[in-house]
């Protein structure tokens, strides 16, 4: 288990808790809490984590970040998402 990539998805689970769903994201909160939540399951368990499906969170005008801009958290996003990838830079073959 990473705890650094823990740390952040941990940080993004709780901000989608606190949010709503917004026109601009065709996935809910709801079905991107679910995916977070089970990558923390995941990582907790010592299991592998399918890293392009958290990356895909990350890209510029992802639902991830369309939810985090309208709900207030867009730069919380960005942080989160700088420290993801440069954790993975340092360790690219696992999350």
């Amino acid at each position: 288990m990473t705890s650094g990539r823990l740390k952040y998805l941990v940080e993004l689970e709780k901000l989608l808790h606190e949010s709503q769903d917004t026109a601009w994201s065709a996935t809910s909160v709801r079905e991107m809490l679910d995916d977070v939540t089970t990558c923390i399951s995941q990582l907790q368990n010592g299991e592998e984590v399918d890293s392009g499906s958290v990356h895909s969170w990350l890209y510029p005008t992802s639902d991830m970040q369309e939810i985090a801009i309208a709900n207030g958290w867009g730069n919380d996003f960005l942080r989160i998402a700088n420290q993801l990838e440069s954790l993975d830079k340092k360790k690219p073959d696992s999350l």
